[in-house]
């Protein structure tokens, strides 16, 4: 298992916040402990810094899955991520990455929600029944939902 550092910068936001952060870390070349000390040098700048170290999953514990991306767009309202995670999670998929956003309608300005995340289903999951699921979920959301196999 590797040894990852999960670091959280917080701060006002001005042009050139993404060039510092990542300046700094680049520094560092993966050296973990030297970049966490380092780091703390952003919260002179008035950053919110936190660190974490995590180590990742074992990757033979998802032989045989599939990736899948996972795409769902509607009007925004509370319970879409909870309801596609509770499907994906009771059929034992793992979410491996889920990026989440609000954006307004162009016409109308409506909060719009989109939804994109990579998923590793398990091989007794058809492509089929996880394309179904879905679309059942999001009828009843009242959202757009696609899956498609994932290609990196």
């Amino acid at each position: 298992m590797s040894k990852h550092l999960v670091v959280t910068t917080t701060g006002h936001d001005h042009i050139g916040i993404v060039e510092e952060v990542t300046a700094l870390l680049s520094q560092f070349d993966a050296k973990i402990e030297p970049l966490r000390d380092a780091v703390r040098a952003l919260r002179e700048a008035n950053y919110q810094v936190t660190t974490r170290f995590t180590k990742s999953g074992d990757a033979q514990s998802f032989t045989g899955f599939v990736p899948y991306e996972i795409k769902v767009r509607g009007a925004d309202h509370v319970g879409i991520i909870h309801d596609v995670a509770r499907y994906l999670a009771e059929h034992g998929a793992h979410i491996e990455t889920m990026e989440t956003d609000v954006v307004q309608a162009p016409m109308t300005g409506t909060p719009l929600f989109t939804m994109e995340a990579i998923v590793f289903i398990p091989p007794s999951v058809s492509f089929q029944n996880l394309r179904e699921a879905l679309e059942q979920i999001g009828d009843d959301l009242g959202v757009d939902t696609e899956a498609a196999p994932h290609v990196d």
